[in-house]
């Protein structure tokens, strides 16, 4: 079958994305996947092709990289899409991932189809501020009570100090903690678009000048404290929140969940409750999720993220409950997401093209406007947060119910063994 024709047939429906190889060659299906994308949503795709894989290195040094000596490749699979129901408003996304675990697209798009029949996924999501946490050794003469009192006092004159180093930045506010003579200031900044680690990095050492001239005793041992925490796993993490918090639901009636999953409700449910919760307390674990490491890694590494951020991002509370008529809501939350829209790895060519295709709405095929906004707004990186936990939440559904109905060998047998 021609290129041509094969594109056609997929517009109008009668050929499915994932069928393409039956009728043609995998670069060949590569490029009419691309070109039905870019003809959904407006995106252009082309610096996806293999062929532009090696992105240009004078782009790379000195911003991205240090001895730089080549490019790894990660394929990238497209799931979904996804709808999301936003402030009442509805839209559609299609999810890049990157990875090279096979069936992992698959699932998550196995998860996307069940919550579109159910309506959509129910996201929300709030800015919880990028944290950095300089750790303090005060001396005896110098009681700690009483900085913290002046530091709690001129919160403006600090904020302002923090304002000074960047116009896309916002202190929130600063907690202390205390562990004998050494004192932590743990700083909530708002960033923008950006991720904004080293916006804050500046930021935070902009405060600490202010407070050092203030007491010139004061011993600022370290501008990061461990207890920011950054790129790790921490539960002070989950209960301020650090990045975006982000949650999605959805109300799975148990004619989807039959149909769709080849289970029951019932048992659907006892496998978050024993498995998810359960097993991950004996573990000693700090979140209770099947797999959302691999949603966020693909999501991540396909839209330039720092990948370190996964430690955290990952973090997840995915929850099954059994409504009295059979139906399960499904719900995860997420509240240790670390990403932005620009700086860093977001701005490479592949990454941007994979990252406005996330943020395309399909309904209207309007791509928000990707720029540094006021202070404590960042409507796209809050955007792409909530498709990552309807993502998440999809990828749950699919593994739980794989689990359930016993299918779990028998995909990664058809899907994931690298077969020729």
């Amino acid at each position: 079958m021609e290129k041509a024709q094969l594109l056609e047939r997929l517009i109008a429906g009668e050929v499915k994305l994932h069928e393409l190889e039956k009728f043609a060659d995998a670069e060949v299906a590569g490029d009419i996947r691309r070109e039905f994308l870019t003809s959904q949503t407006k995106v252009e795709l082309v610096s996806l092709k293999p062929a532009s894989e090696q992105i240009s290195a004078a782009k790379l040094i000195n911003k991205n990289i240090e001895n730089y000596f080549g490019i790894i490749a990660i394929p990238v699979g497209i799931a979904g899409p996804i709808i999301l129901n936003r402030n009442s408003v509805n839209s559609s996304h299609y999810l890049a991932m990157a990875t090279t675990e096979g069936a992992l697209v698959a699932s998550t798009s196995r998860g996307c189809k069940l919550i579109n029949q159910a309506g959509g996924a129910l996201t929300y999501s709030e800015n919880a501020g990028i944290t950095r946490a300089p750790v303090f050794m005060v001396p005896e003469e110098l009681e700690v009570e009483r900085l913290i009192a002046w530091v709690e006092g001129n919160f403006e004159r600090l904020a302002k100090a923090a304002a000074s180093t960047s116009g896309h930045l916002q202190l929130l506010r600063i907690t202390p903690h205390v562990s004998g003579q050494n004192l932590w200031l743990r700083m909530h900044f708002a960033t923008g678009e950006a991720m904004g680690m080293n916006m804050i990095s500046k930021a935070s050492n902009a405060i600490c000048l202010e407070l050092t001239q203030q007491f010139p005793q004061l011993n600022l041992l370290a501008l990061s404290g461990n207890l920011c925490s950054d790129k790790k796993p921490a539960r002070i993490n989950l209960e301020t929140g650090r990045g975006i918090i982000a949650k999605a639901e959805v109300m799975l009636t148990s004619e989807l969940i039959t149909n769709g999953l080849h289970t029951t409700a019932d048992k659907l449910v006892a496998v978050n409750r024993i498995k998810t919760w359960e097993g991950s307390r004996l573990a000693g674990a700090l979140t209770h999720n099947a797999h959302s490491a691999n949603i966020i890694a693909a999501i991540w590494a396909a839209t330039g993220q720092d990948l370190a951020h996964i430690g955290e991002a990952s973090s997840c509370d995915t929850t099954f409950i059994l409504q009295t008529n059979g139906d399960v809501l499904c719900r995860v939350e997420l509240r240790n997401l670390v990403l932005g829209t620009v700086g860093g790895g977001t701005g490479l060519p592949t990454q941007a093209a994979a990252r406005n295709l996330m943020l395309t709405d399909l309904t209207s095929k309007n791509i928000p406007i990707i720029a540094p906004t006021k202070p404590s707004q960042g409507p796209a990186k809050e955007l792409l947060a909530e498709i990552a936990a309807a993502a998440v939440l999809a990828g749950e559904i699919s593994l739980h119910g794989a689990l359930a109905a016993g299918q779990l060998v028998r995909a990664h047998e058809d899907l994931g063994r690298g077969k020729s």
